[in-house]
Order: C-alpha cells, then structure tokens, then sequence
C-alpha cells in the first residue's frame, strides 16, 4: 500500500511541473486522464492517482474516463485527453507512426515508467486448449479494440498462422465481462496484457 501510494505521488509530481508554477493558483486547472478497462489494473490506479493530484495541487480537477494503450495515445495526440497510461511497444510505435498507427504521434510525450504488465493467455482446462493452435474453432476474449493486448493477440495468431477468422467467436469485450463469459460457458480463452496476479485470472481459477 506505501508504495503505491509512493508512485501515486511521484507521478502527481511530475503532473505538476507539467504546468508553469504561475499558472497554479491562478485558477482551477481541469485534466483529462484516460486509464485503462473496467475490471483491471488501470482503472482504479488511474483513480487513486487522480485522487492524490487533485488533494496535492489545490484548484485542479482530474476527469479519468476508461481506455486502453494504443486509444490512450490516440487520445492524448488529438487532443481528448491530457494524460493517458500507455504500453512501451505500441507508445513507441506511436511516435515513429508504426502500424497500427496511421500518423506519428507528434504531440505525446513520456512521463514516467509505472510498472511491468505481461501478456497472458487464460483457457479452460475442458477447452482441451494445450498450444496457440488450439484457439483455432474456439471463442476468444482478447479485450476491447485500441487496446495493446489485443494488438498482440493478433500479431501471435499471425505467427501461429491463424487469425481472428479462423475462430468460432472473437468477443471484443472487457476484462470483467471476459471471465464472466468463460464462467457461464460462452468463453474458451481470455488473452489480456495486465498485471500477474491478474485479480480476474485469480477469481476465474477459484470458481472454474
């Protein structure tokens, strides 16, 4: 709990010197922070970070509204949002306006390095799923378009041959609603980049 509440602070700090120190205290300063889905990591961090910024600079006022690591970037080039968590790979591409993207990203800059995330592949034990092949015929959650996992989900089917084509169902849903589908039966396989231990992978291995 200290150190997140640590690494809240330092990133509330640099949120700080983003701004002219004129310009704190001559009137309310309003933020707009794009973090992650419901149900993972980023949401509620994006949240407590919020919290801590709007407690340690008074007058300021910080909107955090979902998203995910490729929209996140997207958001913050155009303009929607001030500041938005994003993964290396795709920021990175982002900025050399690599696919997926179509332009570079000429407006975003880095603000810190938070912390790991791992790309994981959850399936049911019933599945008969052993190997990346065995998605194929199968119904997949590989999260919400605009999201990093997502874009790797694809790029390691690419390297297995396959794509979303080759599967029964691809459900672009969030990480919450993913596992709720593999309880209920409707789901083979969840494919997230997140934090290890996922809370959702924990709670999917605990009641399957």
């Amino acid at each position: 709990m200290k150190l997140k509440r640590l690494m809240c602070l330092g990133f509330g700090l640099i949120v700080l010197f983003m701004f002219p120190f004129g310009a704190l205290g001559q009137g309310k300063i309003d933020l707009k922070f794009m973090t992650g889905p419901m149900g993972g990591s980023w949401y509620p961090l994006g949240g407590a970070i919020a919290e801590l910024i709007q407690k340690e600079i008074p007058g300021t006022t910080v909107t955090v509204s979902p998203g995910g690591g490729m929209a996140n970037v997207v958001g913050v080039e155009g303009g929607k949002a001030d500041i938005g968590f994003g993964n290396s790979p795709t920021s990175v591409d982002a900025v050399y306006g690599k696919e997926p993207f179509k332009t570079k990203a000429d407006n975003v800059k880095q603000l810190a390095n938070l912390y790991p995330q791992y790309y994981q592949m959850f399936v049911l034990e019933e599945s008969g799923i052993k190997t990346v092949a065995d998605l194929k015929g199968k119904v997949i959650c590989p999260g919400p378009k605009g999201h990093t996992g997502e874009l790797v989900s694809q790029q390691i089917l690419q390297v297995y041959g396959l794509s979303y084509k080759d599967m029964s169902k691809v459900q672009h849903v969030s990480y919450t609603d993913s596992t709720s589908l593999m309880k209920d039966g409707h789901a083979h396989a969840w494919l997230p980049g997140t934090t290890i231990p996922a809370s959702q992978g924990l709670d999917l291995a605990t009641t399957k």
